[in-house]
């Protein structure tokens, strides 16, 4: 059976037509499970629309067919990032017995506020993993590219290759099974081997789609 190929930026289609281009895709950080598309439609006025796994009917050609209608569109939850600021305060002793007391606090306790950043989403589970083709591809000895595509088995959506690009003009594109993953990050995945043995993972061609 033919595996869902998702490749970032691919075009999207309801059953009457297109609706947007994929942007991420949301991943169960424990089973490695995709549960959702996070799907682009607009240029100047931007809707982005997460898509349960569910909703897919196939991939074909690299095309993601969606099997629903232009009229349910309109039911399905934006997604939205932002970041937070907060700040923290943290102690250190920054003065010595005798001299001014911080607003009437210990000289030996001055409190160090720190800011600390936080991601707040809407439209997806907060701990759910986003990638996207941003996403760096990190083996031992370095960075062998950017995610291109995630390939998922139809049955029960779980990842089972992930595909890396590498340059601008003319990219390559290499297979890597998801057994060599080490660690699914937003900003990096890590596979196990180092700069030698990535450079012999399978080229891939976006027309010869992974089997089972």
């Amino acid at each position: 059976m033919q595996k869902f190929d998702f490749k970032f930026e691919a075009a999207v289609h309801t059953l009457e037509g297109h609706c947007g281009q994929l942007a991420k895709v949301v991943v169960d950080p424990k089973s490695w499970q995709l549960t959702s598309l996070i799907v682009e439609d607009g240029l100047l006025f931007k809707r982005t629309a997460v898509f349960p796994i569910d909703d897919v009917e196939d991939t074909i050609s690299l095309t993601i067919h969606l099997k629903i209608l232009d009229a349910q569109l309109k039911n399905y939850p934006e997604f939205h990032e932002t970041t937070i600021e907060k700040g923290a305060p943290t102690w250190q002793s920054a003065k010595t017995a005798g001299e001014a007391a911080y607003f009437g606090l210990p000289s030996a306790n001055i409190p160090n506020m720190t800011v600390v950043r936080e991601k707040a989403r809407v439209g997806v589970d907060k701990d759910a993993l986003i990638l996207d083709n941003k996403t760096k591809i990190k083996h031992q000895d370095g960075q062998l590219g950017h995610l291109s595509h995630v390939i998922v088995d139809p049955n029960d959506f779980l990842i089972t290759n992930l595909v890396s690009s590498h340059g601008i003009l003319l990219p390559t594109y290499h297979l890597i099974p998801i057994h060599l993953v080490e660690r699914l990050g937003e900003s990096a995945i890590q596979i196990a081997p180092n700069r030698e043995e990535a450079e012999t993972l399978p080229e891939y061609y976006h027309s010869s789609p992974a089997k089972e």
